[in-house]
């Protein structure tokens, strides 16, 4: 059984000016990633979830489904054929990363079009084309880091202008104090109190600050509540939330998919724990990471993820570490579907429900992405 993240991330959403000063000198670029000068070649098993996301899973704008099976309508978490901006940035950066222009224009020019309401990028799209008036910082972000990723990758000086224009949006937005704020919601014109951890995008947010100064006060800020939610070294992962007002975290059960993120971010910035690591690739050695675990590091149950697995193998190739990019790679193309007959071929799915969630899949397709260009860093 599966979980996705668009799923958790559903109860965040409860419920513009363009910025134009602390600038310093723009840049055609803020990137420089030797990955995406000359793309890896793609697997077998990366090319058949590509096919699967482009065939079964993409509209004909460009939107990806929540799921492969359609939902009910009304629902209060996204599902079936809804569009999620997780989604879009998500296939914006890897688009990026494969160098495919054609497919990152068709990405952003949903975005702009379907999910752009002028103010902010919304979180979700309605199958009949209704935009949620809220958005998620999480997503802005990575729709942010897809497009400075497709400034170099193509060599396209607009696709930088652009995440200038919308990272100065989200400041107004989804900035108070030197804090990220998990959401606004347009139609009240508030955000949230709220910063869950897993939001925060150090990568991004620093490269953010070389075109604008106060991203680097918002980066500076979020980790340290990142570094100051660490739980310890009995269970080396983060608290989940942290509520700006009363500069308090909150958890509960801790959702791997979450605590992964998190993880992730601080990798990116230098700052995971080692414990992090050390704890996952004992635990694949000896079996399953499941989706839930207690704050004292006990599973609550038995449920296993694909997304899951996809954090483990592009947290080890953040930190470097082969063992477990191989470990978790090992355990997460055990969900893959491989009957070459089934309208399934490729996708990270049920083959029994046959639900088959864009976050698996997309975060699956990013994890392979990772294993090609370390595999092709390691021969060069």
């Amino acid at each position: 059984m599966q979980i996705a993240l668009s799923r958790l991330l559903g109860v965040f959403f409860a419920g513009c000016i363009l910025c134009t000063g602390c600038r310093a000198e723009e840049k055609s670029s803020a990137l420089k990633e030797p990955f995406l000068s000359v793309p890896a070649a793609a697997g077998v098993e990366e090319s058949a979830c590509l096919r699967f996301v482009q065939t079964e899973l993409t509209d004909s704008r460009g939107g990806i489904f929540t799921n492969y099976l359609p939902g009910s309508p009304g629902s209060a978490l996204a599902s079936g054929h809804e569009v999620l901006s997780e989604s879009q940035g998500l296939m914006l950066r890897y688009y990026a990363m494969t160098a495919d222009t054609q497919q990152f224009t068709r990405t952003l020019t949903f975005i702009r079009e379907a999910m752009d309401s002028g103010n902010i990028i919304s979180y979700r799209v309605r199958e009949d084309g209704n935009r949620y008036p809220v958005n998620a910082s999480i997503d802005d972000l990575r729709i942010l880091r897809g497009l400075m990723e497709g400034a170099q990758a193509f060599s396209e000086a607009s696709y930088q202008a652009l995440s200038e224009q919308y990272a100065g949006r989200l400041y107004q937005t989804n900035v108070a104090d030197g804090f990220l704020l998990d959401f606004y919601d347009e139609s009240y014109e508030k955000a949230g109190q709220t910063s869950t951890l897993c939001f925060s995008d150090l990568k991004t947010m620093r490269l953010l600050g070389q075109t604008d100064r106060r991203w680097l006060k918002v980066e500076s800020n979020m980790r340290k509540i990142l570094l100051n939610g660490y739980l310890g070294d009995f269970f080396p992962f983060f608290h989940t939330r942290y509520q700006i007002d009363s500069a308090t975290y909150s958890s509960g059960t801790i959702r791997m998919a979450e605590a992964l993120l998190t993880a992730l971010h601080l990798s990116e910035a230098g700052a995971c724990p080692p414990s992090t690591s050390a704890w996952l690739r004992q635990r694949l050695k000896e079996g399953p990471v499941y989706g839930e675990y207690s704050q004292e590091g006990h599973p609550v149950s038995k449920v296993e993820s694909t997304a899951v697995y996809a954090l483990c193998v592009l947290l080890g190739a953040s930190e470097k570490d082969s063992e477990l990019l191989r470990l978790a790679v090992d355990r997460m193309k055990a969900f893959q579907i491989t009957d070459t007959q089934s309208q399934l071929y490729g996708a990270f799915a049920n083959a029994e429900t046959r639900e088959a969630y864009s976050f698996d899949n997309l975060m699956a397709l990013a994890a392979l992405r990772a294993q090609a260009v370390t595999t092709n860093t390691s021969k060069g």
